[in-house]
């Protein structure tokens, strides 16, 4: 849904399930792989993972443009 916002890129994993409804809106968490990007406001539900920041932070995240679009619509 947000590609090319990432946010950090996994570098290993040990049993990583992740909740991005935030973002996303889905209900079920999933799972991770090394190789996979996470964005800002995945919350991690189970398992361990070293991963880089490969974002900005701020205006320039995906919270942040969800934020500014919120702004500009009025609500």
């Amino acid at each position: 849904m947000f590609s090319g916002n990432r946010g950090a890129e996994l570098a290993e994993v040990s049993a990583l399930l992740v909740d991005e409804s935030m973002l996303t809106g889905e209900s079920v968490p999933v799972d991770k792989a090394p190789g996979a990007r996470l964005s800002a406001g995945t919350v991690v539900v189970r398992g361990r993972g070293v991963a880089t920041v490969t974002a900005t932070t701020g205006a320039d995240s995906v919270l942040g443009r969800i934020a500014a679009q919120l702004s500009s619509s009025g609500r």
